[in-house]
């Protein structure tokens, strides 16, 4: 099961392979735990099956054992889910509750509060989304958080905090783009000019 589970790992880094969607999908329903929380952690659909992707990680949310449930609940937040109705809704708050738990069981770990952060960024908790950034950054001050504690930021409306963080991200930065583009989107909506 490790070298299954190790290879889906590998497989996620081929995004743009048409087969990879079919692999993770199958090793959703695999016997093994391991196998089947990895499947759930890298699924990342593209358009066409995001929709597929959706029905068979709300099934996850099903699984006998945590670890998949919780990432099948990460998945779906990452694709934007931010709730599903019914049983499955019961379940997906379910799962969102252990992971909360966990992140702040490993609030002394830089990388899981990194994770946390931008779990709570999605699901619309900017508070929380903060905390965990903010708590990276004591941890780890070269953790790559900056971009994502900007986000939280302008989500709480802090746009003038948001800026003074965007502006410390350098240009060899992998998030630097992303961090020109929100600079550039605070100040059309008539934020702190430059």
């Amino acid at each position: 099961p490790l070298a299954r589970a190790n290879a889906l790992s590998h497989l996620a880094r081929f995004p743009g392979d048409p087969r990879l969607f079919a692999a993770l999908q199958r090793a959703l329903a695999d016997e093994q735990p391991l196998v089947r929380a990895v499947a759930a952690l890298r699924m990342a659909p593209g358009a066409a099956d995001k929709a597929a992707a959706v029905a068979s990680l709300t099934m996850a949310l099903g699984d006998a054992v945590t670890t998949v449930r919780v990432g099948a609940a990460v998945a779906l937040v990452g694709m934007g889910v931010k709730e599903l109705p019914g049983p499955d809704g019961e379940r997906f708050e379910q799962a969102k509750q252990i992971y909360r738990a966990r992140a702040e069981f490993n609030s002394d770990d830089a990388e899981q509060q990194m994770g946390a952060g931008r779990f709570y960024l999605l699901t619309g908790d900017p508070v929380r989304a903060l905390t965990a950034l903010e708590g990276s950054l004591r941890i780890d001050p070269e953790a790559p958080v900056r971009y994502l504690l900007a986000a939280a930021y302008v989500q709480q409306g802090q746009v003038a905090k948001a800026r003074e963080v965007l502006l410390t991200i350098p240009a060899g930065d992998a998030d630097y783009a992303k961090a020109q583009r929100l600079l550039k989107a605070i100040e059309a909506q008539g934020g702190v000019p430059r």
